[in-house]
């Protein structure tokens, strides 16, 4: 399974702690589903990058790859 799809089931059991939530423990979880999703999509482009595109083979640095 990978990083993205583990992301994803997390944010995706969040769903049923909302019951008996106060109305700003809600909004909470959804901010925290919304930046959920947000790692997620990124995870995901990272597993769809080759190593060479993130500058891993030429030996780039962590900020050179940002």
């Amino acid at each position: 399974m990978s990083i993205s799809s583990k992301i994803r089931n997390v944010r995706n059991a969040l769903e049923g702690m909302a019951k008996g939530l106060t109305e700003q423990q809600q909004a909470t979880l959804r901010m925290a589903q919304g930046e959920l999703t947000d790692a997620a999509d990124w995870a995901e482009e990272l597993e769809h990058t080759p190593l060479c595109d993130l500058g891993v083979a030429a030996g780039a640095s962590k900020e050179e790859r940002l």
